[in-house]
């Protein structure tokens, strides 16, 4: 496949195709540019998908724990530190604090 230089040089300057050739190398700059827009933009959706991703671990730990069953009487399951308030409900904040 000819690149739009290659075909601008074949044309070389034969009579009546200077303004063809003008019109090629034109639109060869335009293709740059527009390469490197779509690489730019490719770089944007892999940082987005990797916040998309992560949002979406997070929303699922905050699932598990706000479904999670509560153990009766305060009791404690395995390795688990259950905070109660005044009025025996788990403490939820710590589910909404940053993480790092």
């Amino acid at each position: 496949m000819l690149t739009l230089q290659e075909i601008a040089e074949m044309l070389g300057d034969f009579e009546g195709t200077e303004e063809a050739r003008k019109d090629l190398e034109e639109h060869g700059r335009i293709g740059e540019g527009a390469q490197a827009r779509i690489a730019e933009l490719e770089e944007k959706i892999a940082d987005l998908e990797a916040k998309y991703t992560a949002t979406a671990a997070r929303n699922y730990e905050l699932m598990s724990a706000a479904t999670a069953p509560v153990p009766e009487d305060g009791e404690k399951e395995e390795g688990e530190e259950v905070d109660e308030d005044d009025d025996g409900e788990a403490d939820v904040t710590e589910l909404f604090e940053e993480r790092d």
